[in-house]
């Protein structure tokens, strides 16, 4: 039985498995490449960017990001430019192997993009592993092919997840209750996570210098409200490190706290829906094309 669920898991689309075969196929085509975690994975519309490609995963961390970036390196032929996401989150993420309910994406990362950690531990390499993991894969598998009802973490041929939710429309008493999971989930207790995070930013910045691709380091929007809860500390540290990369003659673009963007542009407190996507996808396009 666990055999059974484990080939039938393996057989669902995820992100994880479309973006590491679309890189394989196509990377040798892409000019702009944008990496981060779900906010640039929902926040940024490679459809509107010639010959882009969205790399940026659910909970990305920066470690995965300098992973990524070098992955397909053998592929690039005409990569000219890389958005790079620092955030509030990945700047002080834990590994994914210290959080527990995060400790599944590691296991994606090591199965279908063949991460290098844990090559043989079951806890990486088994999808039955977590028995509790194993059967809400199951039901949502069966519902996406029974029912149509969209899988978990999915995304488009690009590798974009186009959010059409709309806080002006939705229950605002929702929105409260997201925004209070998403402080929990961001707000980090040991800022020193920050150095390490850090390191991987500096390789993948490196990197680009190296085989002259222009960097763009992003910082996405956030409601006004998530905003104002968040730790002063930890914003201080986010902005000082985006100033000292602009120092250094790195573009940043800033749009954490940006007027652009109202309420009805976002599906949550810190994720932009399509409206929103597009309107700073066309940023975007502006001011580095």
């Amino acid at each position: 039985m666990l055999l059974i669920g484990e080939l039938f898991v393996r057989c669902l689309p995820n992100p994880y498995k479309l973006k590491d075969a679309w890189m394989n196929h196509n990377a040798s085509s892409v000019e702009s490449l944008i990496l981060g975690s779900s906010q640039s994975e929902a926040g940024i519309n490679p459809h509107l960017i010639n010959n882009a490609f969205n790399l940026a995963m659910p909970n990305g961390m920066l470690e995965y990001d300098d992973y990524l970036l070098r992955k397909y390196s053998s592929h690039y032929n005409q990569l000219k430019r890389v958005f790079l996401e620092i955030s509030y989150y990945n700047l002080f993420a834990q590994e994914f192997e210290e959080q527990p309910k995060s400790r599944y994406r590691a296991m994606n990362y090591r199965i279908y993009m063949n991460y290098p950690k844990h090559p043989y531990s079951p806890v990486y390499n088994l999808e039955s592993y977590d028995l509790n993991y194993l059967r809400f894969h199951i039901e949502n598998g069966l519902k996406y092919l029974i029912k149509g009802t969209p899988l978990v973490d999915t995304c488009d041929s690009l590798g974009w997840v186009g959010m059409t939710s709309c806080i002006e429309k939705e229950n605002y008493d929702l929105f409260l209750s997201d925004m209070e999971k998403t402080i929990k989930a961001i707000n980090c207790k040991d800022l020193g996570l920050a150095t390490k995070n850090i390191k991987h930013l500096n390789n993948m910045l490196s990197y680009c210098s190296q085989h002259n691709i222009t960097p763009y380091i992003i910082i996405m929007p956030m409601t006004k409200a998530l905003i104002k809860k968040l730790n002063s500390n930890q914003l201080y540290i986010l902005k000082e490190q985006a100033n000292s990369y602009r120092e250094q003659g790195i573009t940043i673009l800033d749009y954490l706290e940006s007027p652009l963007f109202e309420k009805e542009d976002f599906a949550n407190s810190n994720h932009l829906n399509c409206k929103g996507a597009n309107k700073l996808t066309k940023e975007l396009i502006k001011t580095t094309t």
